[in-house]
């Protein structure tokens, strides 16, 4: 299969960053539509696999949340310590990052790699920021077929966590509301 590049990929990119807003927008459901989401970003980005991490707001540690890959079922709920890794960096710094060899960066916590069989080569990461707050983080890893990330992939995964951001605050928003709603209705009773 020959790999598209150029004016092609980035109306591929495009096309379907549209389709996947409009997915994000349309439930408020947001763990299986970003599942769905991510799978297009893996698609695009020709990635082994991807995750969103939302920061818990008590310990500030970073939970899988929506993932990709062949890892999904265990890598759920997985928590890294604040600060740690990639996403740590990312999150902290609320700066994309792009590590073309995780295994000779200082900032690689390998210690989810060794616990779930799992080999990082390569990964990008940007930060889900909305309103001013750090929501966490998406990352993708390991371009598949011996190919390689790049800087210039950057700024789809950028546009597309600020879609995940969005429909991640939309729900949480939704969910506030909700049990101040009930809250509400309980005290009237």
């Amino acid at each position: 299969m020959e790999e598209e590049t150029g004016p092609a990929l980035g109306i591929k990119r495009f096309q379907a960053l549209q389709e996947i807003s409009v997915l994000l927008n349309s439930t408020l459901d947001t763990r299986e539509v970003l599942e769905r989401a991510l799978e297009s970003a893996v698609q695009l980005l020709r990635a082994e696999a991807s995750s969103v991490f939302l920061r818990d707001p008590v310990t500030e540690e970073l939970v899988f949340y929506a993932i990709t890959g062949e890892k999904k079922s265990v890598l759920e709920g997985v928590r890294i310590p604040r600060g740690q890794g990639i996403v740590g960096w990312v999150v902290e710094n609320r700066r994309p990052l792009f590590v073309p060899d995780a295994g000779k960066d200082s900032r690689f916590f390998s210690t989810v790699d060794k616990k779930f069989g799992f080999q990082t080569r390569t990964v990008m990461c940007v930060p889900l920021i909305t309103k001013g707050r750090v929501l966490g983080a998406l990352e993708v890893v390991n371009c598949k077929d011996g190919g390689h990330f790049s800087e210039e992939d950057i700024p789809f995964l950028e546009t597309l966590g600020n879609h995940v951001a969005t429909a991640l605050d939309n729900a949480l928003l939704y969910r506030e509301l909700s049990e101040a709603h009930e809250a509400l209705k309980t005290l009237d009773e």
